[in-house]
């Protein structure tokens, strides 16, 4: 990695309140990777709750996503209520979601 790298900034996922109609979702990503990036902006740009676990600093989530993904630490892995979600589209993330394309 480049002395010169700086993480993209993305804005912090929404807060719950009260009822909410998103299924529980757990992102697991780094902040290098820019599928990463565009899932938490989608994510957020559509009000939809999710927790953030950072794979380069939680060693046993890095290890839990390459269990998931055959040995390959990919990100973003979502976690959508027990349905492992590898490296999802914006696309495939509105139809899981049930958001309109």
């Amino acid at each position: 990695m480049s002395d010169e790298y700086e993480p993209v900034e993305v804005e912090a996922p929404s807060a719950p309140e009260g009822d909410i109609p998103w299924p529980h979702i757990v992102l697991y990503g780094a902040s290098w990777c820019r599928d990463t990036v565009r899932t938490r902006r989608f994510l957020n740009r559509h009000g939809i709750p999710y927790t953030l676990v950072d794979v380069e600093a939680d060693p046993q989530a890095a290890q839990t996503v390459m269990d998931w993904n055959g040995g390959y630490l990919s990100t973003p892995t979502l976690d959508v209520e027990g349905d492992i979600v590898t490296e999802p589209s914006d696309e495939e993330l509105a139809r899981l979601l049930g958001l309109p394309e």
